[in-house]
């Protein structure tokens, strides 16, 4: 009678998850080229390292993570090695093909790129050798104007340089304005250049504005504002305004034109893009603010009266009723006035 023996094979030893992320950018690269570490497992790490940076970017690695990981599989087949000063080999072939954002500048991961804040256009002409003292005064008076740079070079020589500048909407003077008697003071974020903004601002009326802003930026203009004593909120559109959204009191999102990300992201999405409901929302929510404060001292001040009667030996079945469902009638037809405020300012 012959016996059975099943021999197990020794498990493939991985590096856990946590050591890979505690390695250094070149402590990892060497353990890949000592072939401990595998270019999947550092590509996916390294992806995990830049999504961090902020929302643009996570963004980027959310589209672009299959095709970085499939490609590093494919070098682990082939066996190839991870050179020391080389980008990681699953995200070589899609950086440049990928559309990767500036954000993505990381200098150790991705060598050579440098992050959003050295991509203005005079400070680029100036990296790329073809900035002279004309276009730069050039590019200075378009943003002086309140518009912004755009320039076309070959490497050598700019060969052609405009400008554009956003138009401002019709209704939006009229929005800040009407915030402005709400008492509320209005500050605009944005990441055009500085000059490009204060003229925007001016036009509208805003009361400050901030430019060359990136996310992270944004983020902590609002968390500066931040206050016990007032309520920030915060309005945008775009995936860069996500973090500030989410940090913000309340947070408002363009639905019509706004970033999924940015609707997500808000408490409130305006659905015809029309500024002019901020102020509308804030009227609403004084309205219901107060009249919920009534509700409250009514109902609560029906009872004790009928409470003080009841202990005095005066109170009535009747009164009894008027107390519970009377009250419930009186809350509910204050509340509805909510209605004819909604109806006014929809006019």
């Amino acid at each position: 009678m012959s016996e059975e023996r099943t021999v197990s094979q020794p498990a493939e030893r991985r590096p856990a998850p946590s050591r890979i992320a505690a390695l250094t950018v070149e402590q990892g690269l060497r353990e890949m080229e000592a072939g401990k570490l595998s270019s999947e497992q550092w590509t996916q790490a390294c992806l995990e390292r830049i999504a961090s940076r902020n929302p643009v970017v996570k963004a980027w690695v959310y589209v672009n993570a299959d095709k970085a990981l499939e490609r590093a599989r494919l070098v682990d087949r082939e066996g190839r090695r991870q050179r020391l000063d080389g980008v990681p080999l699953g995200l070589k072939d899609i950086i440049d093909t990928a559309d990767m954002p500036t954000e993505l500048g990381d200098p150790e991961i991705f060598p050579g790129r440098r992050p959003a804040e050295d991509a203005a256009v005079t400070r680029l002409m100036r990296e790329l050798g073809v900035s002279t003292p004309d276009i730069e005064a050039r590019i200075d008076a378009y943003e002086a104007a309140g518009k912004t740079a755009i320039a076309l070079a070959d490497g050598q020589r700019v060969l052609l340089l405009a400008a554009v500048a956003d138009t401002l909407k019709a209704s939006s003077a009229a929005a800040v304005a009407d915030l402005h008697r709400l008492g509320v003071r209005t500050l605009m974020l944005t990441g055009d250049n500085t000059r490009a903004a204060q003229a925007v601002a001016a036009q509208a009326g805003i009361d400050e504005a901030r430019g060359d802003l990136l996310p992270q930026d944004k983020l902590d203009a609002v968390e500066a504002k931040l206050d016990p004593a007032l309520r920030v909120g915060m309005v945008g559109d775009g995936i860069n305004d996500a973090p500030a959204l989410a940090r913000a009191d309340i947070g408002f999102a363009m639905g019509a034109a706004g970033t999924g990300t940015a609707i997500e992201t808000a408490d409130v999405a305006l659905m015809d893009d029309d500024l002019r409901k901020i102020g509308t929302f804030v009227r609403l929510s004084r309205a219901t603010h107060r009249i919920l404060t009534q509700n409250i001292v009514l109902a609560l001040g029906i009872k004790a009266v009928f409470l003080v009667l009841a202990m005095a030996g005066q109170a009535t079945l009747w009164m009894a009723v008027f107390a519970d469902v009377g009250a419930s009638l009186l809350v509910v037809a204050n509340g509805l006035r909510l209605l004819r405020a909604g109806r006014h300012q929809a006019s």
